[in-house]
């Protein structure tokens, strides 16, 4: 994540309401600790943003689907995780 995303600024903000982990910059900065890593808090809404390794993405979906490629902020500041459905 960049500074200057959304969701940068949004767990930077929400911190103090984000009781299963210590985020700071410099948590950001750094490698997630698990390979889904969800981050969830309350205030005035309840709100998750999670994220996946991509180890997790290939072991975990692709169990379900064909992963052909993963698109490094395809979509805004998202990732884009191109799958397939295998036919039956």
């Amino acid at each position: 994540m960049r500074p200057t995303d959304q969701i940068y600024k949004s767990l930077i903000n929400m911190a103090p309401y984000i009781v299963d982990y210590k985020i700071t910059e410099d948590f950001i900065a750094g490698s997630l600790p698990q390979d889904k890593t969800v981050f969830a808090w309350q205030a005035n809404n309840y709100n998750t943003n999670v994220f996946h390794k991509k180890a997790y993405i290939y072991r975990e979906w692709g169990r379900f689907f064909k992963i052909h490629e993963i698109i490094r902020a395809g979509s805004d500041y998202q990732d884009v995780v191109v799958m397939q459905k295998p036919l039956d």
